[in-house]
């Protein structure tokens, strides 16, 4: 009997914990529909940057920002020349290559939503993969193109950051562990947002 009671006990625990994982309601419809907006919002920002980034690879960088773009200084387009390699080829595998980055981002975080759309973790994982993806990889260009098209890549990038510490702080039960890591994370939104703040409103 006490066998049958231990194991019941038990059942009963882990039905509670796996349910304590999941979102219910109105939030779990609050942040689904948060999730196909930032999806949409980060493949629509990224493709619009590809041939503009496209066409910036074929610049040659002279600032100190070199390191944050995907633009060659004038030393490396002469050792790519060295290899026998023009920029034009360097332009096309850059491009190539960030897609593929960002197809892997995506096709990740779709699946996971696809798969777990309830569970808390999952839906911080999977709104991170989508988020900052696309917005870091079209996100120093879209910088200096538009204001508008500036803003949402910070907002992106700014949930994608959060997202990122999020993911662990509540990794893997749902729930803040230890508990006083959710002060690290308001920690990190402040700094994230201190961030994004600095960069909306600094010149370009």
């Amino acid at each position: 009997m006490n066998q049958l009671s231990a194991t019941s006990t038990a059942a009963n625990a882990s039905v509670s914990t796996a349910d304590d994982m999941r979102l219910h309601g109105r939030w779990l419809v609050l942040v689904r529909v948060t999730w196909v907006i930032a999806c949409v919002l980060s493949v629509g920002l990224f493709i619009v940057s590809v041939p503009f980034n496209f066409a910036a690879s074929h610049a040659i960088c002279s600032t100190a920002s070199c390191t944050n773009t995907n633009q060659l200084t004038l030393e490396q387009v002469h050792e790519l020349q060295h290899l026998g390699l023009s920029l034009d080829f360097y332009a096309l595998f850059s491009t190539v290559l960030t897609i593929i980055f960002e197809l892997g981002y995506g096709a990740t975080g779709v699946l996971i939503f696809w798969r777990k759309p309830d569970e808390r973790v999952a839906l911080v994982a999977s709104f991170y993969l989508v988020t900052f993806g696309a917005a870091f990889q079209g996100s120093n260009l879209l910088l200096t193109i538009d204001p508008v098209l500036r803003v949402l890549s910070l907002g992106l990038a700014f949930f994608g950051n959060v997202c990122v510490g999020f993911f662990f702080y509540i990794f893997p039960t749902g729930r803040f562990a230890p508990p006083w890591t959710r002060w690290l994370l308001v920690v990190r939104i402040a700094y994230w947002g201190y961030r994004s703040r600095h960069f909306a409103f600094s010149p370009v």
